[in-house]
């Protein structure tokens, strides 16, 4: 098995958009993984959501393929592990010439603080 890095967090606190990476050279079963470390809230009851995006085109334009979201509190000795594989979303564009997958923070509560990572497992 391969594992590649999509993204990495820590401390987060505002809607953040990662950066593509590659999917075109990965056929076959896969598996997109999302690791919460920890969320962080003193002050009210947190909530963030998590999307995954797909392109052929750079992100001009691109389709949402797995979403998360996660409410409370998270620690890092009670961390959330999160997995999609290939047959959950059968039209990710994997293996596709140009095709690139990115994770975006596309939610959290203010005042929160959010740490994370994601990868790929084919």
């Amino acid at each position: 098995m391969t594992i590649k890095q999509i993204d990495s967090q820590t401390g987060l606190t505002a809607a953040f958009i990662g950066a593509g990476t590659s999917i075109s050279a990965i056929t076959g079963d896969w598996t997109l993984a999302l690791n919460i470390q920890s969320i962080v809230d003193t002050a009210a009851t947190p909530v963030v959501r998590f999307e995954f995006d797909d392109t052929v085109n750079s992100f001009t334009g691109s389709l949402c393929g797995p979403t998360f979201s996660a409410q409370g509190a998270i620690i890092s000795s009670n961390d959330i592990v999160k997995r999609w594989r290939s047959y959950d979303f059968p039209d990710m564009r994997f293996g596709v010439s140009g095709a690139q997958v990115r994770l975006q923070l596309s939610n959290i509560t203010s005042g929160a603080s959010v740490s994370y990572r994601a990868w790929i497992e084919y």
